[in-house]
């Protein structure tokens, strides 16, 4: 495997399963940009942080989408970079993102991509959204799940992990998949 692809909602423990594989088994992770502010406690590196004039402006974007208001998106210098120097690449996005690459752009990625769908179930994602979002657009959130409940719906990742369990577990089912 060359490039695994984790997808899910926001809250689906995509990130910790990511960061998890990232210490353990000598994996590097593709960056992509966004235009939103870098959070609270948010490592410098997690993005290239762009503003939305600067973000508008680039041309060399892979793949790019609007989630909640900001942009967010590959540039095709660091996928180009990415797979010629590192054997095991990791790629977060979100649902939106995924779908796209796995529908428009699959044949611009390596042969041996895996791509996994993480949820926890529509009503355990539900009550995660709803106890770690304080934010003015919970009305958004929430109704981008059923958005990217539809999305998984398609049928277009190779395969679907729970994560509503411990997080040990679904470490372990995600290195099943990628014989790690």
């Amino acid at each position: 495997m060359k490039l695994l692809i984790l997808t899910g909602s926001s809250t689906s423990g995509k990130n910790t399963l990511a960061d998890l594989l990232l210490k353990d088994r000598g994996f590097a992770q593709i960056m992509t940009a966004t235009s939103r502010a870098r959070r609270p406690g948010e490592a410098i590196d997690a993005y290239y942080f762009l503003d939305e004039s600067a973000f508008r402006k680039k041309s060399d974007f892979f793949e790019m989408e609007n989630n909640h208001g900001n942009y967010y998106g590959l540039l095709k210098s660091e996928l180009n970079e990415k797979l010629k120097s590192v054997k095991k690449l990791i790629w977060v996005l979100d649902p939106k993102g995924a779908y796209k690459l796995m529908t428009k752009l699959r044949k611009f990625l390596p042969k041996d991509t895996i791509s996994v769908y993480l949820t926890p179930g529509r009503k355990v994602l539900v009550e995660r959204i709803k106890n770690q979002r304080k934010e003015k657009n919970l009305k958004a959130r929430l109704k981008s799940i059923d958005e990217e409940f539809n999305i998984l719906s398609k049928g277009k990742f190779d395969f679907i992990v729970s994560t509503n369990c411990e997080i040990s577990e679904s470490l372990a089912n995600l290195k099943k998949i990628i014989g790690v």
